[in-house]
């Protein structure tokens, strides 16, 4: 993908995708790593392409309806790709596979858009859920902050939200996509809403005790094409 990237005294990474030729522009603050820089270009390439076929006239669907080689999806901040297979004799529940390279979806005869999404929203579910296994006692020991309840979700606008009260937490579905590093610092601070419900001094002195570097890690998450909150 060629960009063009421009330092500026901002806070936040920004892409830009404009006519007449789809070129993609990038804003980034002047401490922001080229290496994060890449991770985010890498988790929005889909959205990217999309706005680049728009541009060119051709709009493309989100996800190809090709039944060959597909695009791609993000996982864990880095690009699959991604095979279709159609199959015939097969009953309308959904199953996918991967090889460790690629990721291969198995639909049915027939199949539409909304199914081949709910597919691909079960598989990022269950990346979400076998992460969230591993990581949640670490953290939870560490920080000394145990959920009630934790689940998984779409949200539009935020990252992670809670409820301190009942001490329930809820992820964002789409972290799947972004390095597994971005979920760490979401659920830590989710947790750190446990002790301090605003974001004041003191829920930051608590975010840089537990997890420090976390700044870094937010920016891969704080830009306007996706949610921004948490």
């Amino acid at each position: 993908m060629k960009i063009r990237l421009q330092r500026k005294s901002i806070r936040h990474v920004y892409i830009r995708v404009v006519p007449p030729d789809g070129e993609v522009r990038v804003s980034a603050p002047w401490q922001t790593p080229e290496s994060c820089i890449c991770e985010i270009l890498v988790s929005r390439r889909e959205w990217i392409r999309v706005q680049k076929s728009r541009i060119s006239g051709t709009m493309v669907e989100p996800f190809p309806g090709s039944l060959q080689e597909m695009d791609s999806l993000s996982v864990w901040g880095q690009a699959v790709p991604v095979h279709v297979e159609e199959r015939v004799k097969q009953r309308s529940r959904h199953a996918l596979l991967n090889d460790g390279t690629s990721l291969v979806l198995l639909l049915r005869k027939g199949w539409t858009p909304e199914e081949r999404t709910r597919l691909v929203d079960h598989f990022y579910r269950q990346l979400l859920q076998s992460e969230i296994a591993r990581i949640l006692p670490i953290w939870t020991e560490r920080c000394g902050l145990f959920p009630s309840f934790l689940g998984i979700r779409k949200m539009q606008t935020r990252w992670g939200s809670c409820h301190p009260g009942q001490r329930r937490v809820w992820l964002n579905l789409m972290l799947a996509r972004y390095p597994r590093r971005c979920l760490e610092y979401v659920l830590v601070h989710e947790l750190v809403h446990f002790l301090e419900r605003g974001h004041n001094s003191h829920f930051y002195a608590h975010m840089d005790h537990f997890l420090p570097g976390w700044r870094e890690t937010q920016k891969l998450l704080d830009f306007p094409s996706g949610p921004g909150k948490t």
